[in-house]
Formats: structure tokens, sequence, C-alpha cells
């Protein structure tokens, strides 16, 4: 346990006058550390004072959040910030969660339009982008893999799907996940955590430093290219960069790695969010 998170709960015991052994958990908001401290501070400052959590995502067993917990809350250094107790747990459909549950969660204008826009935009575009990617992988085409689900969701409809303009039910996400061999558990954690690095990015690129940001990596990539392959063309580069964002992240790794190139945190969301347009 980090020292200062353990000096953090004893001064609050005592200042509660609570019993030193009272379990409690220390986490962090978010993936990134931008996140983490945004939404600690909301937290600190009583704006935020709910959260959500997808039960799915819960293996068999596990511990899910109770009543009368207590929670450290910490930044992106990982220091404790400050301390809640949870006072209410509801389990419910998504499409079920109300107007004052998104206030408390206080982000944004705390409105539930913009809740739902936020978590619904890039959890669908980043599940798309996970089918999307499987689909190329198995090297089928929009139209074949239509065919290989009989018809059951048009060519249009799983181009929807892929650029995340059309929401998927249980259904849509149970089917694509069998006839594209993925395990739908996976599927799901995978979209919640890339959603959750979209929106940072997204707060990124409104940041004064992104323009300089992005062309510097786009010119790392070229350059590096370039240096290794003496042949290529101007017209190519496109190409490249689009089947440079195709591949997977263990493999865009790889590749920076041997073009001596440092992937940075910044770097490493920016690669994997950014779009691609793959043909059919």
């Amino acid at each position: 346990m980090d020292d200062k998170v353990k000096a953090f709960w004893i001064k609050f015991c005592n200042e509660k006058k609570l019993p030193k052994d009272i379990k409690y958990e220390s986490w962090s908001f978010g993936n990134t550390k931008e996140m983490a401290d945004e939404l600690a501070e909301l937290v600190n400052c009583k704006i935020k004072t709910a959260t959500t959590s997808a039960y799915e995502l819960y293996e068999v067993g596990e511990h899910i959040p109770q009543v009368g917990e207590y929670n450290i809350i910490l930044n992106g250094s990982e220091e404790p910030v400050c301390i809640t107790q949870t006072k209410v747990v509801y389990i419910m459909p998504y499409h079920l969660i109300t107007p004052e549950h998104a206030w408390h969660e206080g982000e944004g204008d705390r409105s539930y339009r913009y809740w739902r826009e936020v978590h619904d935009r890039f959890f669908y575009e980043s599940l798309g982008n996970i089918f999307k990617t499987a689909r190329i992988r198995k090297h089928l085409s929009l139209r074949e893999l239509s065919e290989k689900l009989q018809g059951a969701r048009s060519k249009s409809t799983l181009k929807r799907y892929e650029d995340g303009e059309t929401r998927l039910n249980e259904d849509d996400i149970a089917l694509l996940c069998k006839a594209l061999s993925l395990d739908k558990k996976t599927v799901v954690n995978d979209a919640s955590v890339q959603a959750l690095q979209m929106q940072a990015f997204e707060k990124f690129k409104e940041s004064d430093a992104f323009p300089e940001f992005e062309k510097a990596t786009t010119e790392a990539i070229l350059a590096s290219y370039t240096e290794k392959e003496k042949q290529v063309q101007k017209q190519f580069i496109d190409e490249v960069l689009d089947a440079f964002y195709r591949l997977t992240e263990k493999q865009q790794i790889g590749i920076l790695n041997v073009l001596g190139i440092d992937v940075t945190d910044d770097y490493l969301k920016y690669i994997l969010n950014r779009d691609s347009e793959t043909s059919d």
C-alpha cells in the first residue's frame, strides 16, 4: 500500500473517529492522467457525486460496489485527493439512466443529453472500430460479411455499425461476435476502454498543443518511413498511413519501435483513435 494513501486514510479516520481497520478501496477515474486529475477535482469540489460502470464487465463472483464502502479517490499521479462513501448502489438498464443521475455525474453541462451523447458516441464508435478491425483481419468485405450473416444485416447497415452511426443492441453485438469469432464480453470491455481513450483524446484535440502535436506525429511517421524506404513516393503517403492505422496496437508499437520512434502515451492515444477508411 502506498504510504501517502495509508497516511491519508489514517488522518481521515482520526478526524472522523473511525476504526482504522475499516476496509476501503483506492482508485482513479478514467485511463489517462488528465482524466483522472479532472474527475478527481470534480469529486473533491462535490460536483461529481455519482459514477457508472458496466455490470456485464464484472466477473461472476467479483465484488461490486456496496453501500457504506469508503473510496479514496486518486489523481493522475496516484496521489489521494479525497474520500467518498458509497450511499446508493443500483443496477439498471443503460437506457433507463435518468437525467438526475446524469446531473450527479457532474461532467460537461451536466445535462442528460450531454451524458448520453458522450457515452453513446464514443462507445458505439469504439465498438464499430473493433468489428471493422476483426472483419479486415479475416479479409472479409462488408458484402461478404452480410452474406455470412445470411442477409440478417445488409451491407449498408454493417457500414453504419462500423462508422458508429447506428447503435447496436445486444442481438446485433451477439450476431457480429459469432460471425467474427469474437468473445462478446471482451468486445464490450475493449469498447469501453477505447471509449475512454477517445473521450480523453477529444479533450486533447481542443488544447493549444494539439496542432503542433499532430504535425510532429505525422512527420515522424513519414520521416521514418522515408528513411527506411528511399523509393516511397508522395502519392502513397496517405495509403501508408491508413494501412498503419488499421493495424493492431501491438503491431503499431512494433513498427514504431523498429523505426526508432518513441511511443509516448499521447502519441499512442493519437494513433489508436485516428479514423481510417477501408474500401469495400
